[in-house]
C-alpha cells in the first residue's frame, strides 16, 4: 500500500536523482520499463510531478520494439525494476550507448545515457503511448497535459455522483485505458488497487479479488468482461458494492451488459469511446430498459461540438483532448494547431443523437482491445529470410488474424511464431501462418484477399 505522503517522498527522491546525475530537468521523455505495480504508479507521478513525461513499456514486447522506443523518442532516460536491471543494461550495450546507472530506491533503476536522436517535445509534455503502426513501426502518440487534464476534469464531474472510493486497475501501463486508472483516484482522492498480473489473467481470482477489496468502480474491454462472466464464477459474489463499470476498446454488445448485469445489479455501465488519439471523446450512459440494437450506441461527444461526421461517415475530432502528435521512425511529427484528426472510424447517426459504430475502411483492427496493424504484422513476417510476400486478414467471424506467407520452404507454425515473438508483441502474433509457395493476385496484381479467404475456409473449416 502507498499513501500520498508515499509519493510525496518518491517525487522528492526522484528529483534529487534528476539533479545528481545532471539530467535536463524538465519536459523530457523518461521510459520506465517495469511490472505494473503500486510502486511503478507511483514512479509515474514522480516523473510528471519533476516536470517530465513518461514512456510506459510492456513487459511482453520483444528487445527490438523496446529498442526502436529508446532510438526514436529521443529520450535519454530508462527506469527499469529490479527483474529488467540486467537486460537493460545488454540493451543499451547492443545499441552502443554509454550509461550511468544508479539505485533510485529498493525496487528501481535509472540509466542516463546521451539521447539518440534529438527531438523536441511539446511543452507540459505529459506521455507517450506506442501502438501498432501502419509503416511497419510502432507510433507514438504525445499527450499534454491539457489533453489529459480535459479527459481527467469530465471524468470528474461525469462521476461524481457515484462517489468512487475503491478504483481497481485492470489495463497495462501502455494501454489508453489506463490513464483513467492512474490518473482519476489521485485528482478523485480515492484508493487505487493494483492486483498483480497473475490475479487478473486468472478470472476467478480476479472476481474473488474485487469482492474481498470492495472494489466500486472497473474500467477494462468488452473481451475480458465477457471472459469474467463466462469463466469468473460470479455468481459466488453479490458485488453489490460495485457501483461504476466502464467499458471501451472494442464494440459492445448489449447482449454482453445484460448478461453482466446479472451479477453487478447496482453497477452503472458506461460504453466510453475514443481512439489513442484522443482518449475518450464520446460516451454512452447505458439504460438497458432502452436497449434495441444488437450493439451499444458510442454515444455523443463528451465535449458539445468537438465531433463531426464526414460526408462517407467518418468521425472527425477537433478540441482539446487531442493529441500533440506522432513520434515514429521519422521523427516528431507534430499537429498544426486546431487539426481535424480523421479517427478512421465510420459512424451513423440515429435520431436521438447517438453515435453508432459501424467498422473502418483500413487495415486497423481492434481485438481484445488493442489496436493491431496487419501491415506491420506483414513487415515483422517479411524480416524473415525465407519469406518474400506476405499478407495477414483479419477474420472477423471467427476473432482471428491469419497471416499468409510465400515461401520455397517448410515453415512450421511454431518456428513462424517464435520469429514473431522476437519482433512483435504477443498480442499481435497471428493466431494462425498458412504457408505458400505463391500468394495469389487479382487482375490488377494485388493481393486477392477473396480467393485467401477461400483458401483458409477449405484447410480448416471442410
Amino acid at each position: 500500500m502507498a499513501l500520498f505522503s508515499d509519493l510525496a517522498s518518491a517525487v522528492n527522491k526522484f528529483q534529487e536523482n534528476i539533479s545528481q546525475l545532471g539530467l535536463e530537468k524538465q519536459n523530457s521523455s523518461i521510459a520506465i520499463w517495469t511490472e505494473k505495480s503500486v510502486n511503478a504508479i507511483v514512479m509515474i507521478q514522480a516523473i510528471l510531478s519533476s516536470g517530465n513525461g513518461y514512456i510506459p513499456i510492456n513487459n511482453d514486447w520483444p528487445s527490438d520494439r523496446v529498442k526502436f522506443i529508446l532510438e526514436n523518442t529521443g529520450t535519454a532516460t530508462l527506469i527499469v525494476d529490479e527483474n529488467r536491471c540486467s537486460i537493460a543494461s545488454d540493451l543499451l550495450n547492443e545499441m552502443g550507448v554509454q550509461f550511468t546507472m544508479v539505485r533510485i530506491d529498493r525496487n528501481f533503476y535509472l540509466f542516463s545515457f546521451k539521447s539518440i536522436r534529438k527531438i523536441r517535445l511539446p511543452k507540459a509534455l505529459s506521455y507517450i503511448l506506442f501502438t501498432s503502426g501502419s509503416t511497419g513501426y510502432p507510433k507514438g502518440i504525445v499527450h499534454t497535459h491539457e489533453s489529459a487534464f480535459t479527459f481527467l476534469k469530465w471524468c470528474l464531474k461525469e462521476f461524481k455522483s457515484y462517489k468512487i472510493k475503491r478504483h481497481v486497475s485492470i489495463a497495462p501501463l501502455n494501454f489508453d485505458l489506463s490513464v483513467f486508472d492512474v490518473f482519476y483516484p489521485l485528482v478523485n482522492t480515492s484508493t487505487l488497487f493494483v492486483p498483480s498480473s497473475s490475479v487478473i489473467s486468472n478470472t476467478r481470482l480476479f472476481a474473488k479479488y474485487v469482492n474481498d477489496q470492495k472494489i466500486e468502480s472497473l474500467y477494462t474491454t468488452p473481451s475480458y468482461l465477457n471472459l469474467l462472466e463466462q469463466t469468473g464464477k460470479l455468481s459466488a459474489y453479490d458485488f453489490k458494492h460495485v457501483k461504476l463499470i466502464l467499458i471501451a476498446g472494442e464494440a459492445l454488445s448489449s447482449d454482453l451488459v445484460k448478461r453482466l448485469k446479472v451479477h453487478f445489479k447496482k453497477a452503472t455501465f458506461y460504453n466510453l469511446y475514443g481512439p489513442t488519439e484522443t482518449n475518450v471523446c464520446s460516451a454512452f450512459k447505458i439504460n438497458l430498459k432502452k436497449l434495441s440494437g444488437e450493439y451499444i450506441p458510442i454515444g455523443k461527444s463528451i465535449i458539445k461540438g468537438n465531433i463531426k461526421l464526414s460526408k462517407q461517415g467518418e468521425l472527425l475530432y477537433k478540441g482539446k483532448l487531442l493529441m500533440s502528435g506522432y513520434i515514429n521512425d521519422k521523427g516528431y511529427q507534430v499537429l498544426r494547431k486546431n487539426s481535424v484528426y480523421k479517427t478512421g472510424d465510420f459512424v451513423t447517426c440515429d435520431k436521438n443523437g447517438l453515435l453508432n459504430f459501424i467498422g473502418r475502411k483500413d487495415n486497423l483492427v481492434k481485438r481484445n482491445g488493442f489496436r493491431i496493424e496487419l501491415n506491420e504484422i506483414n513487415k515483422a513476417l517479411q524480416k524473415h529470410s525465407a519469406i518474400g510476400r506476405c499478407e495477414s486478414l483479419f477474420l472477423k467471424e471467427d476473432n482471428l488474424i491469419v497471416s499468409f506467407v510465400e515461401s520455397a520452404d517448410d515453415l512450421s507454425q511454431l518456428a513462424l511464431k517464435s520469429f514473431c515473438l522476437k519482433h512483435l508483441p504477443s498480442y499481435m502474433v497471428p493466431d494462425l501462418i498458412m504457408v505458400l509457395r505463391k500468394i495469389p493476385v487479382n487482375l490488377n496484381h494485388k493481393v486477392d484477399q477473396t480467393a485467401l479467404r477461400k483458401m483458409y475456409a477449405q484447410s480448416f473449416k471442410s
